[in-house]
């Protein structure tokens, strides 16, 4: 009994966010138009070869995010070739972060406290006959539980991004968007904006000796009704996301709720 306990304490559910990285001709404009899946992967291969340090922006904020290292290994899943991609990232220019063992170490500004296990896979998709083929790539996200999840997610996003120069799209978006193609208007829709971070505050300054840590948290709701398709489709895929750092969608058609939230950080 002991052990069984012991063995449920140790288990851990793993979340695999799920995107769909679509191709079309323009995309494979490096190649042979890719209809195999020996073609998509080289294709894969040959911009993450040309892969450079890249820095995330954050929003106006001092602190650095940094990929600064990519690798990558091909890999087999039921004689499919696919691509599974390591990132390293590391954050800098910390302010007043500190390591706490058995002494207090403060952080200079050119410190890096480095992550070097970001994973996700690249997996090859090939629909329709052979006359009529639609290539696409999945786009498995590891999300790691010593890692924030949304920034997993924001990583093998940038790198699709900036470095494949594709466009991943969230699988859950994807199906709403589908949903929309085929309806006219959308009843209701609704955005929230919202940013997080640490910021100075002025306020009781007369216990602020004591103060460990200022948190500023700002969030807008705007909700809308009667959208027209074309309209609802073109926010949902825009990235902006004005001053605020994070923005998410919901939309609810009928009697049929369905909503589905996507993150999406400004500058990435």
């Amino acid at each position: 009994m002991a052990n069984n306990k012991s063995d449920k304490e140790k288990e851990h559910i793993i979340q695999v966010p799920l995107y769909t990285i679509p191709l079309s001709e323009e995309d494979a404009s490096s190649s042979i138009f890719p209809t195999t899946y020996e073609q998509i992967v080289q294709l894969i291969k040959n911009r993450l070869d040309s892969f450079k340090p890249y820095e995330l922006k954050n929003n106006k904020k001092e602190r650095r995010t940094v990929i600064e290292n990519l690798s990558y290994s091909e890999k087999q899943i039921d004689n499919i070739p696919s691509i599974l991609v390591r990132c390293a990232v590391y954050d800098s220019n910390l302010g007043d972060t500190t390591i706490e063992d058995d002494r207090i170490i403060p952080l200079s500004p050119t410190a890096k406290v480095r992550a070097a296990n970001y994973y996700f896979l690249l997996y090859p998709k090939i629909d329709g006959p052979l006359k009529k083929r639609v290539c696409s790539i999945l786009m498995l996200v590891y999300d790691d539980p010593y890692h924030d999840s949304v920034n997993s997610c924001r990583i093998a996003t940038t790198v699709t991004k900036k470095i494949l120069k594709l466009k991943p799209i969230n699988q859950k978006l994807d199906s709403v968007i589908h949903e929309i193609e085929e309806t006219i208007t959308i009843p209701q829709l609704q955005i929230i904006l919202s940013s997080y971070d640490a910021t100075e505050s002025n306020y009781a300054p007369n216990i602020n000796l004591y103060r460990v840590k200022t948190s500023n948290f700002r969030k807008q709701v705007i909700n809308f009704e009667s959208v027209p398709k074309n309209a609802a489709l073109s926010v949902i895929e825009d990235d902006d996301c004005g001053d605020f750092s994070v923005k998410e969608i919901s939309i609810t058609m009928g009697k049929k709720t369905n909503q589905s939230s996507q993150r999406y950080h400004k500058g990435d």
